[in-house]
């Protein structure tokens, strides 16, 4: 069937250009001159001093890096700053009376504080100048400043104490009014005991005798598809898609046979056959059999068969045991 789809379809414009497998055929040649390994397309040009070579990679030149220019080029071009060189804005500081080498911009203290850090970690006694003796004040002043103000990292103190309850003790009215009524606990877990909370006894089985299924491993429940318990009917009916096991299966239909294209079923090989229908397709098949020798392959093919029958496939099995050499036509 490929082979028959292949000349059908050689004469399409889009077959001969666009092979399966292959390049895109333009139709192009190139001539047999082009075809030399010393040929080279295109023109020659004249060589001047400055190849791609020269262009990329331009050779080195003496440069002088102690040269101011040199070295403001190099600034602009790659920001060389020298060691602990400023960077020079062009201002004009001549005008401005001084002179930023020198010249430090800010403000600073009067008296500044020395060791600033040591006595903020030290405390007051790291620093005696600076120290200031206890004050006594009044028991009402520390309470009203505790009761008052707020704490670092402590809650409000509003002066409602616990007055020694203990930590399990919770303030208001319980709402369970009897000691045996559900609460929130109850509702969203119930108080079912083990017993009640374990699968029913019947859970994916049954209880009753009989109706168990309880049987051999070698037992298959159900209708197989494929009916082959069931004899095929002598006149089928269209409506009767029932397969008797008289159908291909899924090798037949993706590796049909070679005669499949001509509608010609494995099973017609084997169909009992008369000589005169056997011999006139084993003419066409190319055999040139006289009929003494048809009646004589015919006979011993019937003799091999317990009720006599003769198809191809048996005829052509005969033809290959007996030693007599049969000719095919060229």
């Amino acid at each position: 069937m490929e082979q028959m789809n292949q000349e059908k379809e050689k004469l399409y414009h889009s077959t001969q250009k666009e092979p399966l497998g292959g390049h895109y055929n333009h139709g192009l040649y190139v001539p047999e001159y082009a075809k030399h390994p010393e040929y080279r397309f295109g023109a020659a040009s004249d060589r001047n001093q400055w190849g791609a070579k020269e262009l990329v990679c331009p050779a080195p030149q003496d440069i002088d890096e102690e040269d101011d220019e040199t070295h403001r080029r190099y600034v602009i071009s790659h920001g060389a700053f020298g060691v602990a060189e400023q960077r020079d804005r062009h201002y004009d500081w001549p005008s401005t009376g001084k002179d930023p080498k020198s010249f430090k911009f800010g403000w600073t203290e009067e008296n500044p504080l020395v060791d600033g850090v040591k006595k903020a970690v030290s405390g007051p006694e790291a620093d005696p100048a600076r120290t200031v003796g206890a004050a006594i004040v009044q028991k009402t002043v520390t309470d009203f400043k505790d009761f008052n103000h707020d704490l670092l990292g402590k809650c409000k103190r509003t002066g409602a104490g616990l007055h020694n309850l203990p930590s399990e003790y919770a303030f208001g009215t319980s709402t369970l009014k009897d000691s045996g009524a559900w609460g929130t606990k109850e509702c969203i877990e119930g108080n079912s005991t083990l017993d009640e909370q374990m699968p029913d006894p019947d859970l994916g089985k049954t209880l009753q005798p009989g109706w168990r299924n309880i049987t051999n491993e070698q037992r298959a429940f159900g209708v197989p598809n494929v009916r082959t318990d069931v004899p095929l009917p002598r006149i089928r009916s269209v409506a009767d898609n029932q397969n008797y096991g008289d159908e291909a299966d899924a090798k037949e239909l993706l590796y049909p046979s070679n005669h499949a294209w001509k509608g010609v079923q494995p099973d017609d090989f084997y169909q009992p056959r008369s000589l005169e229908e056997i011999l006139s397709v084993m003419e066409c098949a190319g055999f040139d059999l006289t009929p003494d020798q048809a009646d004589q392959v015919y006979e011993e093919a019937r003799n091999s068969h317990p009720e006599g029958l003769v198809s191809l496939e048996s005829f052509r099995h005969t033809m290959l045991d007996m030693d007599e050499a049969f000719t095919i036509k060229g």
